[in-house]
């Protein structure tokens, strides 16, 4: 979670994966802010390749997508697979 995509001179991309079901959001929240409020990172790819999975965790994800996007840019990129939370 969180590579940092190394320019040598220029602006760092971020990507920030969420793979296989979504049980917990830990790992993809502190990828996302860490990422947000670093100075170095100027977007952030959001790569998903998911079947989704519980409810809780998936709207944490999601709110604060719509929350840190008024901090820098934020894509996403979409797996093979890439299905809504809400076992």
């Amino acid at each position: 979670f969180g590579a940092i995509a190394q320019g040598a001179l220029g602006p760092k991309v971020a990507v920030v994966d969420v793979r296989g079901v979504i049980e917990d959001s830990h790992e993809v929240l502190t990828a996302l802010y860490k990422n947000a409020y670093s100075e170095s990172v100027k977007a952030i790819v959001l790569r998903v390749n998911s079947p989704g999975g519980a409810v809780g965790p998936s709207q944490e994800i999601y709110e604060a997508v719509k929350r840190l996007k008024s901090k820098k840019p934020i894509v996403a990129a979409m797996g093979s697979v890439a299905a809504s939370g809400g076992l």
